[in-house]
This record gives C-alpha cells, structure tokens and sequence, in this order.
C-alpha cells in the first residue's frame, strides 16, 4: 500500500496531492483552505498546525489561531480525522502560553513539536524580537526544557504526551 504525505507544500495551499488514490496525511497550516469535497473520511488524516503565530511577523503567510481553530473544530464536528499539531512550540515563557492556549482546544489525537533554530528561523525571530527570548545556543532546546514542557502540556490535556 503507498500512502502520500504533503511534506513539501501545504495540503490547503498546495492540492496536487487530490489526484493521489492512495490513503494520504494532509499537513497544513490552512485548514480554512482545504477542499473538503476531496478528503475521505475513511483514508485520510489531516495534521491541522497551529502554531500561534499565524500572521504575525514570525509567520505573516499563514491564517491567524482563530481561524485555523475554526477550521479545526469543523472538520472535527463533520467527522474527519483531524490530528492538531502544535507545531513548532518555542519554548519561551510567551511561547509556552502561546503553546498552552492551543492545546486546551484539543479534541482528538495531538502531535507536537519544537522549534529547530535554522537560519531563517534567527532571521524571522529576530525581526519580531523574539530572539534574545531564546536562552539557548544549539539547534534544538535542552532536553530538560522540553520535558518540562512536555509536563505542562500534560497538565492542560490531561494524559501523557511521551511515554
């Protein structure tokens, strides 16, 4: 069996990937953008990503939480099968509260992540002066403060998120 996955380009930007017959993953950031006509129900699973920082500096491209929010909760009520993915979490104290306030709307299955420091990444923090939040100097932040996040988001959707 092939399963097709939108890892490059937008699932409801992009939608090349409706002429693929296999069961597919749709990861998007514009779930308001999907065409729902061509999604099945018994095949398909949407990863609908927020991050918090739809249109704002940090991601100016991208639908604001409300609406990505919005979208996710109608395809849950219609349905779908919908995995929210909070995605990247910047694991400052305003990127933790923007973190937590996504997740409390959780209804399903939840995947999350946490920002990897890339170039463009420093660029676009920096413009939005969020970089000299970023206490850390490595790619990726220190294992004890994702667990530590990790523990906070168990908190709010109430069961282990890592084993």
């Amino acid at each position: 069996m092939n399963i097709g996955i939108t890892e490059r380009g937008d699932a409801g930007i992009d939608h090349s990937w409706t002429s693929f017959n296999g069961p597919r993953i749709l990861i998007t950031k514009a779930a308001n953008k999907l065409p729902i006509d061509k999604i099945r129900k018994d095949s398909d699973i949407i990863h609908c990503t927020i991050t918090g920082y739809g249109s704002t500096i940090v991601e100016p491209n991208v639908p604001t939480t409300v609406e990505t929010l919005n979208a996710y909760n109608k395809l849950m009520d219609e349905g779908y099968n919908v995995v929210l993915r909070v995605d990247p979490i910047i694991p400052t104290p305003k990127g933790i509260d923007v973190a937590l306030g996504i997740v409390k709307y959780n209804r399903g299955r939840l995947r999350i992540s946490f920002i990897d420091m890339y170039n463009h990444v420093h660029k676009r923090l920096e413009e939005a002066c969020l970089k000299d939040n970023i206490q850390w100097k490595t790619f990726h932040a220190p294992l004890p403060l994702r667990k530590k996040v990790y523990k906070m988001i168990e908190d709010v959707v109430g069961y282990n998120v890592i084993e």
